[in-house]
């Protein structure tokens, strides 16, 4: 992780990746991982994911009331290998490309992965 960018990184992002730890995965196998954008306007989000998309990312949109008022959510898929660097990075790639269309970072999720068949897949957020 670069010093400057130390600060930038969500201190959520490492609560999750402890309960993701905790809970038997060792963040070794990349993942979908799905981040959150909030937007006010439809447009804004539609534009935000053809960026997105025309980055190679797979984005889409659809209207959250209860998450008003930046109830349009973009939800951008990468396959990573979840760490603090990791997310906190592409966090910043999505905030750098929201901010001119005023959209805001909502958190991400992604599946636990443990080779223990005997543990369960759950799903851990930041919301």
């Amino acid at each position: 992780m670069s010093e400057e960018n130390a600060s930038a990184y969500d201190p959520e992002n490492l609560e999750v990746l402890l309960r993701l730890t905790s809970g038997g995965d060792t963040l070794t196998k990349p993942r979908d991982v799905n981040f959150s954008v909030g937007f006010a306007e439809a447009a804004s989000a539609s534009d935000f994911c053809k960026q997105m998309q025309q980055l190679g990312y797979r984005a889409y949109f659809g209207h959250k009331e209860q998450f008003a008022p930046f109830s349009w959510d973009a939800t951008v898929v990468v396959s990573l290998i979840p760490s603090e660097e990791s997310i906190g990075e592409f966090e910043l790639l999505l905030a750098h490309a929201a901010a001119p269309l005023s959209g805001k970072n909502d958190g991400w999720f992604c599946e636990r992965i443990v080779d223990d068949p005997n543990v369960s897949r759950l799903k851990e957020a930041v919301l």
